[in-house]
């Protein structure tokens, strides 16, 4: 099943894969958020999930290695 759901940051809706289990009395069922940007997680999942400092990061955007979404603040200002 495929729906749709709206993606501010995106500037319109996005086709996701609705939900493949549905279950025995369940009423409601949907996805509530739309799913991240790439790179919108990445330093966090890499210093609080793998121990990885910031500069680790760092330079592991600088090697191109991952990508990583600038703030929201930061974001804002340019």
């Amino acid at each position: 099943m495929v729906v749709e759901m709206p993606h501010e940051a995106l500037g319109g809706n996005v086709k996701l894969t609705g939900m493949p289990v549905k279950y025995a009395g369940e009423v409601g069922t949907s996805l509530r958020l739309p799913p991240p940007l790439l790179g919108e997680h990445t330093r966090a999942v890499l210093t609080e999930l793998a121990g990885l400092s910031d500069s680790d990061v760092d330079e592991l955007v600088r090697r191109k290695v991952v990508r990583v979404l600038p703030p929201p603040s930061a974001a804002a200002k340019s």
